[in-house]
């Protein structure tokens, strides 16, 4: 049994194991962080595919090859949606419209090397002694496409460290912070992975093409590195399975804010009335001034409806000036 074939099996068996805790935490944070996780479980299916290939047909199968050379798409994706979600919960008051353009700017400028380099792969094919000219510069726009997404990323997550780029007071602050490191830690292996690719095409010996290249490369600088993110990726996001919940605080307070309401009449005996409603869970009747005999005749009568969680109410009497936090 060759090595070649060990390998193979490695990957095949490695991979189907983490594509589980991958949809775990795909499922947990949902959609805050879909294009992250769900480009990191098709990155897991690539490599379970290839893998199966490569094992039935052998190691120099094209369409084997093709699948190896687009795998660092969704990889870079993977990248870019968790480091998108990391900001969304770091600061929820960044301006989301201009986050999705820049993402959707960034999804079409991987796809276009994704597209290249799917276009030249048969040049990796072993039983093509004399590749196609335009098979190889379609391969070296690709990769070049790729290495500069790569260091877009890069510089956006390094950009994301900045105290403008975070706001500590977030629910979710932490947790975010987590996703970022993640991003931080995983991005020098995958850049690691994708310098191998840009040598590999745009070096003329075809010993280190990810097809025919010996194995101790192949194995560390191609299979280790793409492990290393991975795994790291899974970690995190299980420990930040939770990150949704805690977010949702930050919205309840802005719906809080446009939910409160007051509407005043004016009776008969000229008191003020006021009806307040808040939807907040850090509400706490007791922070109301206890009113004395006759006190809200001259103050604010507000009816609080607590959390649905509390599965409580009650009227209290307060000042509003000794509330205005509220």
């Amino acid at each position: 049994m060759s090595d070649d074939h060990n390998l193979n099996i490695a990957q095949l068996a490695i991979y189907a194991i983490l594509i589980l805790p991958t949809l775990y935490v795909l499922i947990r944070h949902s959609l805050p962080g879909l294009l992250g996780w769900l480009y990191l479980a098709a990155f897991c299916m690539l490599r379970i595919v290839g893998a199966g290939l490569a094992l039935s047909n052998g190691p120099t199968d094209k369409t084997a090859a093709i699948i190896s050379s687009i795998g660092l798409s969704p990889l870079l994706l993977a990248v870019s949606g968790v480091l998108h979600e990391a900001r969304h919960y770091r600061n929820p008051s960044l301006a989301r419209k201009v986050e999705l353009i820049l993402v959707l700017l960034y999804h079409i400028f991987v796809t276009t090397g994704l597209a290249l380099l799917a276009s030249g792969s048969s040049a990796f094919s072993s039983s093509t002694n004399n590749p196609n000219k335009s098979d190889e510069n379609l391969l070296k726009v690709g990769i070049v496409i790729l290495l500069l997404s790569w260091v877009m990323v890069y510089v956006w997550g390094l950009f994301s460290l900045l105290p403008s780029q975070g706001r500590r007071d977030a629910p979710a602050y932490s947790l975010g912070t987590k996703l970022l490191y993640a991003t931080l830690f995983a991005l020098p292996f995958v850049g690691m992975r994708m310098m191998y690719s840009t040598i590999s095409i745009l070096a003329p010996s075809k010993n280190l093409s990810p097809v025919n290249a010996a194995l101790g490369l192949r194995l560390g600088l191609s299979f280790i590195p793409e492990l290393i993110a991975v795994i790291g990726f899974v970690v995190v996001g299980i420990l930040t399975r939770n990150v949704r919940r805690a977010g949702r605080g930050d919205r309840m307070r802005e719906v809080d804010v446009r939910m409160v309401r007051m509407e005043s009449e004016r009776g008969k005996d000229g008191e003020v009335a006021g009806r307040r409603l808040m939807g907040s869970s850090d509400f706490d009747s007791r922070s109301f001034k206890e009113p004395e005999s006759g006190e809200c005749s001259a103050g604010v009568e507000t009816w609080v409806e607590l959390h649905p969680r509390i599965d409580c109410c009650d009227w209290v009497c307060g000042c509003w000036d000794s509330y205005k936090e509220c």
